[in-house]
Protein backbone atom coordinates (compact mmCIF):
# COMPACT_ATOMS: atom_id res chain seq x y z
CA UNK A 1 0.00 0.00 0.00
CA UNK A 2 2.64 2.39 1.08
CA UNK A 3 4.05 1.86 -2.77
CA UNK A 4 1.35 2.83 -4.41
CA UNK A 5 1.35 6.73 -2.24
CA UNK A 6 5.16 7.04 -3.66
CA UNK A 7 3.59 6.64 -7.32
CA UNK A 8 0.55 8.76 -6.57
CA UNK A 9 3.01 11.45 -5.53
CA UNK A 10 5.62 11.01 -8.74
CA UNK A 11 2.31 11.29 -11.08
CA UNK A 12 1.09 14.49 -8.69
CA UNK A 13 4.46 16.00 -9.36
CA UNK A 14 4.36 15.04 -13.16
CA UNK A 15 0.87 16.22 -13.80
CA UNK A 16 1.40 19.58 -12.07
CA UNK A 17 4.29 20.83 -14.57
CA UNK A 18 1.71 20.24 -17.34
CA UNK A 19 -1.73 20.97 -15.82
CA UNK A 20 -3.37 23.47 -13.43
CA UNK A 21 -2.70 22.98 -9.72
CA UNK A 22 -6.32 22.96 -8.25
CA UNK A 23 -7.36 20.01 -10.37
CA UNK A 24 -4.47 17.61 -9.89
CA UNK A 25 -4.20 18.49 -5.97
CA UNK A 26 -8.30 17.47 -5.91
CA UNK A 27 -7.35 14.41 -7.76
CA UNK A 28 -4.60 13.69 -5.52
CA UNK A 29 -6.67 13.98 -2.78
CA UNK A 30 -9.36 11.92 -4.00
CA UNK A 31 -6.57 9.17 -4.42
CA UNK A 32 -4.96 9.63 -1.28
CA UNK A 33 -8.35 8.93 0.40
CA UNK A 34 -9.19 5.67 -1.89
CA UNK A 35 -5.80 4.41 -1.32
CA UNK A 36 -6.32 4.73 2.20
CA UNK A 37 -10.10 3.90 2.58
CA UNK A 38 -9.05 0.75 0.58
CA UNK A 39 -6.04 -0.52 3.09
CA UNK A 40 -8.77 0.33 6.14
CA UNK A 41 -11.61 -1.93 4.58
CA UNK A 42 -10.01 -4.31 3.07
CA UNK A 43 -8.89 -6.19 6.43
CA UNK A 44 -12.75 -6.33 7.47
CA UNK A 45 -13.53 -7.84 4.19
CA UNK A 46 -10.78 -11.17 4.54
CA UNK A 47 -10.44 -10.82 8.73
CA UNK A 48 -10.58 -14.59 9.99
CA UNK A 49 -10.17 -16.02 6.51
CA UNK A 50 -7.39 -18.31 5.53
CA UNK A 51 -6.16 -18.30 1.80
CA UNK A 52 -3.39 -20.71 0.12
CA UNK A 53 -0.31 -19.94 -0.98
CA UNK A 54 -1.43 -21.07 -4.10
CA UNK A 55 -4.57 -19.20 -4.97
CA UNK A 56 -2.69 -15.98 -3.61
CA UNK A 57 -0.06 -16.23 -6.15
CA UNK A 58 -2.63 -17.18 -8.80
CA UNK A 59 -4.02 -13.73 -7.69
CA UNK A 60 -1.14 -11.90 -7.92
CA UNK A 61 -0.28 -13.03 -11.32
CA UNK A 62 -3.68 -12.52 -12.92
CA UNK A 63 -3.52 -9.06 -11.41
CA UNK A 64 0.13 -8.79 -13.14
CA UNK A 65 -1.44 -10.39 -15.95
CA UNK A 66 -4.21 -7.68 -16.74
CA UNK A 67 -1.85 -4.95 -15.99
CA UNK A 68 0.43 -5.77 -18.55
CA UNK A 69 -2.38 -6.41 -21.29
CA UNK A 70 -3.60 -2.99 -19.92
CA UNK A 71 -0.54 -1.71 -20.92
CA UNK A 72 0.16 -3.15 -24.36
CA UNK A 73 -3.19 -2.30 -25.39
CA UNK A 74 -2.40 1.49 -24.17
CA UNK A 75 1.22 1.57 -25.99
CA UNK A 76 -0.65 0.00 -29.21
CA UNK A 77 -3.41 2.88 -29.34
CA UNK A 78 -1.01 5.22 -28.67
CA UNK A 79 0.89 3.70 -31.65
CA UNK A 80 -1.49 3.89 -34.29
CA UNK A 81 -2.49 7.15 -33.20
CA UNK A 82 0.79 8.54 -34.08
CA UNK A 83 1.32 6.62 -36.90
CA UNK A 84 -2.02 8.15 -38.29
CA UNK A 85 -0.15 11.97 -37.94
CA UNK A 86 2.50 10.41 -40.40
CA UNK A 87 2.10 10.93 -44.11
CA UNK A 88 2.75 7.55 -45.79
CA UNK A 89 5.47 6.82 -48.42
Amino acid sequence: MAEWGDRTQVALIALTSSLPVLPVCLGGICAKFLLTGSAVVMPCFVDKRRFSEVFMNGVTALSFAGFTALALLAGVKARNEALEGVPSV
